[in-house]
């Protein structure tokens, strides 16, 4: 059993480029070289060095589904769960 932290994502947050920003830099305490973007998510999530498990709500899936900028900001987070073996995401 993983002796993992645990994130639970309000997705509604994740507006647009700038709200994304804001609430992942809240939430992972990302480093002064994340950039703000997509891109930059990824990257840093890749390195991230503690196992966390990354907890999505059911009701949020419809959410997730009608707003672009969501649904892509939970592309790039699965692709980081992918790339990393500390990272696991959960559907609750």
């Amino acid at each position: 059993m993983r002796d993992a932290s645990r994130i639970e994502l309000d997705m509604t947050r994740v507006i647009d480029k700038n709200s994304m920003a804001v609430y992942m830099d809240e939430i992972w305490s990302l480093p002064d070289y994340f950039g703000g973007n997509l891109d930059s998510l990824y990257d840093c999530l890749s390195e991230y060095a503690r196992d966390v498990d990354i907890v999505l709500e059911r009701d949020s899936i419809e959410y997730i589904s009608t707003n672009d900028y969501a649904y892509n900001t939970v592309t790039v987070l699965s692709k980081a769960v992918q790339e990393n073996p500390h990272l696991r995401i959960l559907i609750e």
